[in-house]
């Protein structure tokens, strides 16, 4: 098995910490801009949506008033056979008319993109939800990983491994036990154990002769 070679493991920490900051600044960002989102449909959808109505329900009135003045204008200015031209009245009532066509318009179009930006709302939740599902629960389990392993590889770098001469030592005794073989004792065979007691026959005097 090969050597594991750790260079720097605060980098795991480093990158743990950096992990957590950006599951922290993303889960920010993806609030805020569902915050936006969600102010953006609001002013289409209900804002807009009042004002547009309001202003036909207020041009509708102009547009009736204006008339009237104008059947007054013709009433009461006639004399004769002079029929007035009521020119400033006609002109108020066009005016009128212009602007109820206008709010009318407004109103079509805020019910058009009130739809559209619905739509696009849908469209937008699933990717975010699925990025908030990623921040939520895989980066939380990723940096709990990353604390496991960094505490693994400091446990690891602060066992004592031999050094090269000792390791060398080890091995080279080792090496010599298996060479040389511990050496047998000498058999010792009849022929020098019963040399003494030959010695000591010669030496010692006969019992016989010693009666002599």
């Amino acid at each position: 098995m090969s050597d594991a070679r750790i260079t720097d493991v605060a980098a795991l920490t480093d990158f743990r910490a950096a992990l957590a900051e950006f599951a922290l600044a993303a889960s920010q960002a993806l609030t805020d801009i569902q915050l936006e989102v969600r102010r953006g449909l609001d002013w289409i959808t209900n804002d807009r949506g009042v004002h547009w109505q309001s202003e036909v329900r207020r041009s509708a009135d102009l547009v009736a008033r204006a008339k009237d003045e104008l059947v007054h204008s013709r009433t009461y200015k006639k004399v004769g056979d002079y029929t007035p031209s009521c020119i400033e009245e006609k002109k108020a009532v066009e005016m009128a008319k212009r602007r109820l066509e206008h709010a009318e318009q407004k109103v079509q179009a805020v019910r058009h993109w009130t739809l559209a930006a619905r739509r696009a709302v849908d469209e937008f939740q699933g990717p975010v939800q699925q990025l908030m599902g990623m921040i939520d629960g895989d980066i939380p389990r990723a940096i709990a990983l990353l604390e496991r392993m960094s505490a693994a590889l400091e446990h690891y770098s602060t066992v004592a491994a031999p050094n090269a001469a000792t390791w060398e030592q080890l091995m080279g005794q080792s090496t010599q036990s298996r060479a040389q073989p511990a050496e047998e004792p000498a058999e010792v065979s009849d022929t020098d154990s019963k040399q003494p007691e030959l010695k000591a026959s010669k030496n010692t005097p006969d019992f016989a002769d010693q009666q002599r």
